[in-house]
């Protein structure tokens, strides 16, 4: 089975990409900054700063332990599965949908990007389409960068765990 895996550069990410290896081709990797295309309104902007100042001052810890993790995983897995790979500022931008037609992949993997857009997904469509792995409980948890870490901080134990889910 040949898969493209739209991901980012974290080092969690580039772990599942070389697990993901260990029982199919992947045939690219798109690797999104995951900036997004429109500048955030005042509301968004505030709640940024505040979680930000959160994740210093109360979250240190949870923040702590997401770098050690990372920092394993990177040394764990210093290389990456394939040679192929696309580096994109939105993982909606133009060349992805590209590469997804260009290599016609059996399966396209999400893991880690900004939400994914109907190009993408109708793109990935043409074979067997496109799976997110998401790292919480749909849709109580929602976006990342560690929902785990999340659910901690926020006493919601019963959210913890993955969603696995089809992209129409």
């Amino acid at each position: 089975m040949r898969v493209v895996i739209l991901t980012n550069r974290q080092g969690n990410q580039i772990a599942l990409s070389n697990k993901i290896a260990e029982v199919a081709e992947v045939a690219a990797i798109v690797f999104s900054k995951n900036i997004p295309r429109k500048s955030p309104n005042l509301s968004k902007k505030t709640r940024l700063f505040i979680n930000g100042l959160a994740n210093r001052t109360i979250g240190r810890e949870f923040v702590n332990v997401w770098f050690e993790m990372q920092s394993k995983y990177n040394s764990l897995y210093p290389n990456l599965p394939t040679k192929n790979i696309i580096e994109v500022q939105n993982i909606n931008d133009a060349e992805t949908v590209e590469t997804i037609e260009k290599i016609s992949p059996d399966l396209v993997i999400v893991s880690g990007t900004n939400l994914v857009g109907k190009k993408i997904i109708k793109a990935a469509q043409k074979r067997s389409g496109i799976v997110n792995l998401h790292t919480g409980i749909s849709p109580y948890v929602k976006g990342g960068p560690n929902c785990t870490n999340w659910c901690l901080a926020k006493n919601w134990f019963h959210l913890i765990g993955n969603t696995v889910m089809w992209l129409d």
